[in-house]
């Protein structure tokens, strides 16, 4: 099989070798000439052609160019203006101004729009471009009509009518490109866009691609400076499916970052790339990834749901669904900042390649109230280079993930299989060495006083304690019973308990509804080292020989059970925390 594979310009191009794709460096984007300020624009689309011609139809280019500026409403006939009105304020502004809108009206049966070449990019601030097919169109006055806009709050209540796919037979690498502040793309279909890789100096293909170029709007000082867009909108939109059904062509990728901060990635449907659902690349600051369906991507490239790199400070991902892709949910490679992961259903990953739920590469990140189900590997890995450490990974549930649930690499090895899953139960972390090369900095598990504890005969409650780092979180976790006392057999865990240990390095909880045959483990988390792997499962059961009663009249001593306490050990922490 003749297998396309795409990847993106890397900081770090050993991340290329994962999955046999090669490098597409992206040529530094065309300048383009400063053009005077453009009013605001509601511009409709009523062809579902590919062309530029004086005619009596407004098509999605000779939109994307009205709004641009590059078309003057005089290139218009007297009928295509028709299609062009002048929108007044309302709820949908940016910087208090009235934004540009492109909408809809086409025939039910022509609602694919095949392009024949890459459109312009969007380069005029604050733009909407709404999917939803529009109806009766305002024209007492032609090219001047004034209409109110749509609220952007609104959501989509159905699944997009208007796609944008390719021509039969032709190579159009992005379906939409972005390079302005302000801009809103929702209720469209996008699929199709992809490259052979012909040339190694082209920008990376993608449904929709965010980068950076010269800014055209001259009421910004800074018509000179490449600039990344700021506040993107990506929401309710079906990215790599068609609603007619599947594109003749799978896209390389969903939705590249390649070059924009502040970008809302919001209740799309991102599924059947041959890459990754969404990369990041050069700079994605306080990106927000949020309710999307992440599903079947990477089967023919890069293989993981999210792909995230670049300067990422400040982002987020939450909410979402993401199933089923061939390697793993979210990877993070060797990136600047730290974001947080938190409520996401992750189910069934690594379809393709054994890799880990999660793979973090970085310091500080939070990953925390997720359901992780069904992976082909661990649950969420934390590598150890470079140096990763403070990675709190804390209320995630974890069930029949193929190795360790929390699984901190204990070597610094950089070859391609080092950055794909776990290395399983790591040694005791003895000495400063080892710990510089296990992630989170080494941090050793807790240490339980015992193999077992004990229900209490009288209120059928366990006292679970142990020994780990002073005033750190002790996160207490239920495993299924029928696993062995082996740190390797935890595939499945749900946090049931969380205590803070004294500064004497002791902690100790009363936990209720066990039952005899119940495991349990334990991590620890601190703020500088961040969470550890799990301790060594410990079994609860009866204590028998004692009455299930008290006598009602003598006094009921506190259950003890006798230990011998371990001795402390050595608290290791990487150089860069003393």
């Amino acid at each position: 099989m003749n297998r396309k594979y795409h990847s993106i310009q890397s900081v770090l191009s050993l991340s290329l070798l994962l999955w046999g794709s090669y490098a597409v460096l992206p040529a530094k984007a065309n300048a383009v000439e400063p053009m005077r300020v453009v009013e605001p624009l509601r511009v409709v689309v009523n062809s579902n052609q590919d062309t530029t011609a004086r005619d009596n139809v407004i098509t999605l280019r000779e939109a994307i160019a009205l709004i641009n500026g590059n078309l003057k409403l005089t290139d218009l006939t007297e009928t295509e203006r028709r299609q062009v009105s002048r929108p007044v304020m309302s709820n949908e502004q940016y910087n208090n101004l009235p934004v540009s809108r492109i909408e809809f009206q086409l025939p039910t049966n022509q609602t694919t729009i095949r392009l024949q070449q890459l459109l312009p990019a969007i380069v005029k601030s604050g733009v909407v471009i709404d999917g939803r097919n529009s109806s009766n169109v305002a024209n007492s006055i032609p090219g001047f009509n004034v209409v109110a806009t749509t609220d952007e709050s609104e959501t989509a209540t159905e699944n997009p009518t208007i796609a944008l796919t390719t021509e039969t037979g032709k190579e159009v690498a992005r379906g939409l490109t972005i390079s302005a502040n302000g801009v809103t793309v929702k209720n469209l279909a996008i699929a199709g866009f992809t490259t052979q890789h012909l040339s190694t100096a082209t920008e990376p293909p993608a449904d929709i691609f965010i980068t950076a170029i010269q800014n055209q709007d001259v009421r910004q000082e800074t018509l000179e400076t490449e600039l990344a867009p700021n506040d993107i909108m990506i929401v309710n939109n079906w990215l790599g499916r068609l609603p007619q059904g599947k594109p003749e062509m799978r896209s390389a990728f969903g939705v590249s970052i390649f070059n924009g901060n502040a970008v809302t990635v919001k209740g799309n449907i991102i599924a059947d790339h041959d890459g990754s659902g969404i990369i990041t690349s050069i700079q994605a600051q306080k990106f927000s990834i949020q309710g999307n369906t992440i599903e079947k991507n990477g089967f023919a490239g890069m293989p993981d749901a999210l792909r995230i790199e670049g300067d990422i400070a400040g982002g987020e991902i939450f909410g979402n669904r993401i199933q089923n892709n061939a390697g793993s949910a979210l990877y993070l490679f060797k990136p600047k900042g730290s974001i947080k992961v938190y409520q996401n259903n992750i189910l069934g990953n690594g379809q393709r390649f054994i890799r880990a739920a999660i793979f973090v590469i970085g310091q500080q990140h939070q990953i925390f109230d997720n359901q992780i189900m069904q992976q082909s590997g661990a649950g969420v890995v934390v590598a150890a280079y470079p140096a990763s450490y403070g990675n709190q990974i804390r209320n995630n549930q974890f069930t029949n993930v193929k190795g360790l649930p929390i699984d901190l690499v204990s070597q610094i090895n950089t070859n391609p299989r080092d950055y794909q899953n776990g290395d399983g139960i790591n040694r005791i972390t003895d000495s400063r060495e080892r710990g510089e090369k296990t992630g989170n900095g080494g941090i050793n598990a807790p240490e339980l006083i015992s193999n077992e504890f004990f229900l209490s005969p009288i209120n059928r409650t366990v006292e679970f304690s142990g020994t780990t780092l002073p005033n750190a979180d002790v996160d207490i976790y239920k495993i299924p019973a029928n696993c062995d006392l082996t740190v390797n057999s935890l595939n499945s865990a749900t946090r049931i308990a969380s205590v803070r240990s004294d500064s004497q390095n002791k902690f100790s909880v009363i936990l209720k509804d066990l039952q005899p045959g119940d495991r349990l483990a334990a991590t620890v988390t601190t703020d500088n080292f961040g969470t550890s792997e799990m301790s060594r499962p410990v079994v609860i059961r009866e204590l028998t020989g004692i009455p299930d009663k008290a006598p009602p009249i003598a006094p009921v001593e506190p259950l003890v059970v006798p230990t011998i306490e371990p001795p402390l050990r050595p608290v290791i922490r990487p150089p860069q925390l003393w």
